[in-house]
């Protein structure tokens, strides 16, 4: 990457820091920005930066190992959260700030539940949250495992770290979730209780010792008769005429499955991808689906599985029926 590309970097981090001060997102000194240069090393903001204030002099060049290439500046006392991040997934930006009603939520174990369509489906249901012993993040094991479930996860007692392909998105990412916890926190505040959708309502799960091989035959066959038996999935797919071919892609053996939906009832099970939409990935993020990890839409949106054909805004009107159809899939855990 030449002199110049860098400098568009860092005028993009001043930018995003600058935003993320003045929406109360980051005090004083706190948080820290970063941005993949190439596979072996990452720019980002040095020790005591103060993200509001940041000048062309607030940033260091740091490699895998963590030792700065290039600056005058320290590195961040968080210069091992991001060297794991960049070395242990595929990530193109951190960023860690401090958001206010998230950090209060999680420290008092309120659940913190997205209320709005846009949250839901850029967070999933939930968000995860990795406790800490210390101002540092030290226990880095568990948050490289929270962020292959989701892009943004909560640091307990300290904060959030979020991840994108860009600085842009995982910021936006923050800013989400912020806006889900100010909701919460003022839907708590209110002390109404909002009868939940019936969409929202899944029976519990009956104990079962049934795990299934993913994508296996068996497995596949258990997620056509959830579906066809779930009154609430047949009378969404009915009111909403959830007529289309919707197919599963598992894209390590190049497997598919195509259902094909009549007014919400499964007809049909075809390997073709002759498909109106086709979501497709890795047999790892696949059963963190099927085993409720990961919810589908949130997992679209933050990019942990790809719409390979068709649109989540062409995909929305179904919306009501989807919903209920994934959150039946947990009900065939996987190994």
């Amino acid at each position: 990457m030449d002199a110049k590309q860098v400098k568009q970097l860092q005028e993009e981090i001043i930018k995003v820091g600058r935003e993320a001060y003045q929406q109360g997102l980051i005090v004083a000194r706190g948080g820290n920005l970063s941005v993949r240069l190439s596979g072996e090393e990452f720019l980002m903001t040095a020790h005591t930066a103060a993200l509001g204030f940041l000048t062309p002099g607030d940033f260091v060049t740091v490699d895998l190992n963590g030792q700065v290439v290039k600056g005058d500046g320290k590195p961040s006392t968080e210069t091992k959260l991001h060297t794991a991040i960049y070395r242990d997934t595929e990530a193109g930006a951190v960023v860690h700030l401090h958001p206010p009603y998230t950090n209060v939520l999680a420290v008092r174990g309120v659940a913190l539940k997205p209320m709005t369509f846009e949250s839901s489906l850029f967070l999933g249901p939930t968000t995860p949250t990795v406790a800490q012993d210390s101002p540092s993040v030290t226990r880095l094991d568990g948050v490289i495992e929270a962020l292959n479930l989701s892009n943004i996860i909560i640091l307990k007692e300290h904060g959030t770290v979020a991840v994108g392909d860009n600085l842009w998105d995982a910021f936006f990412l923050t800013e989400i979730l912020e806006e889900a916890a100010l909701m919460s926190y003022v839907d708590k505040t209110l002390g109404v209780s909002t009868p939940e959708k019936q969409v929202n309502k899944i029976p519990a799960k009956e104990e079962t010792s049934v795990i299934y091989a993913v994508f296996s035959k068996e497995h596949i066959d258990k997620i056509v008769t959830l579906v066809n038996q779930d009154e609430e999935a047949q009378r969404l797919g009915k009111s909403t005429h959830l007529t289309v071919n919707y197919a599963i892609k598992l894209t390590d053996a190049n497997q598919v499955y195509n259902f094909h939906f009549q007014e919400g009832t499964i007809v049909k099970v075809s390997h073709d991808e002759d498909a109106d939409f086709i979501l497709a990935g890795k047999r790892k993020q696949w059963i963190a689906v099927f085993n409720g990890l990961i919810d589908p839409f949130a997992a679209t949106t933050q990019k942990k599985l790809k719409l390979q054909k068709g649109s989540l805004g062409d995909l929305s009107k179904w919306y009501p029926p989807f919903y209920r159809v994934f959150a039946l899939w947990n009900y065939a855990p996987v190994e």
